[in-house]
């Protein structure tokens, strides 16, 4: 990673899926290509959590919370 510090990064994982959450305007190894929003959904099954699907009131992001 360029441009930034590996503290303002979050990785979001399992053993089936990854994805890497940092913020807009920094650039990422090894493209060197701007972090930019784009829309994104994800469902989560947590028998510990409250159900439902919540959506940032800004940005394209949803979260859809399932009950396992």
């Amino acid at each position: 990673m360029t441009g930034g510090s590996l503290a303002s990064v979050a990785w979001v994982d399992d053993r089936k899926a990854r994805f890497v959450v940092l913020p807009a305007g920094s650039e990422w190894y090894p493209t060197e290509t701007v972090a930019d929003s784009e829309p994104i959904s994800a469902t989560v099954v947590d028998s510990d959590a409250i159900p439902g699907t919540y959506a940032h009131p800004e940005l394209p992001y949803e979260i859809t919370v399932l009950e396992a």
